[in-house]
């Protein structure tokens, strides 16, 4: 199946500077009522901030928005914008891989709660800046403990430690072996205790 979205060219005329509504019906007077097999225009949808909810909902990456009245012009322009479906939530640091960065942080190990037990969720490595990734590491050499909290989970390298910090994540959703995709960390939840995720 071809989605086709966008007419530049026809019949030898460039067709680039006419606004994407006028190039829309193009397209739509090229194909007709009936388009060919396989082939399929896209909708064009208004509503922004509500469709961008629904298509997150349905676990797709994003939108790209584009002004109605904007000529179409190659690379990336501010008439064009693509707008990724983004989670937040908390996670429990249950350890950390040493790295080059902040005084030894490579990434944090994170864990969350299904049913009251601890389940690893991945790592994250990216979002620190010097003074939240230097703080880290003050608290997580602090929570150094010999044991990973999740008995069975093995991680080459890892340091361990008590799981007592909490902290926000954003991410653009979960791998198929319940990893974060793409996570970023966006701090530590001084105001959030573990007890309550138990």
């Amino acid at each position: 199946m071809l989605a086709v979205f966008d007419l530049l060219k026809l019949n030898g005329e460039d067709l680039r500077d006419r606004p994407l509504v006028d190039r829309r019906e193009g397209l739509v007077d090229l194909l007709g009522e009936a388009p060919p097999n396989g082939i399929v225009l896209s909708d064009e949808i208004s509503g922004g901030s509500d469709i961008l909810a629904q298509v997150c909902q349905f676990g797709f990456e994003g939108i790209v928005s584009k002004l109605r009245i904007s000529p179409y012009r190659s690379g990336r322009r501010q008439e064009w914008v693509k707008t990724k479906c983004v989670l937040s939530d908390e996670f429990i640091v249950i350890g950390y891989e040493p790295g080059n960065s902040y005084g030894g942080l490579g990434s944090i190990l994170l864990a969350n709660v299904e049913e009251g037990r601890l389940v690893f969720a991945g790592g994250v490595g990216t979002g620190f800046n010097a003074r939240t990734g230097t703080d880290m590491m003050r608290r997580l050499k602090a929570a150094e403990a010999e044991k990973s909290s999740i008995p069975s989970l093995k991680v080459k390298g890892a340091i361990w430690t008590r799981p007592e910090i909490v902290v926000d994540v954003e991410y653009r959703g979960w791998t198929e072996d319940h990893q974060l995709r793409h996570p970023s960390f966006k701090g530590i939840r001084d105001d959030r205790s573990v007890d309550e995720f138990l």
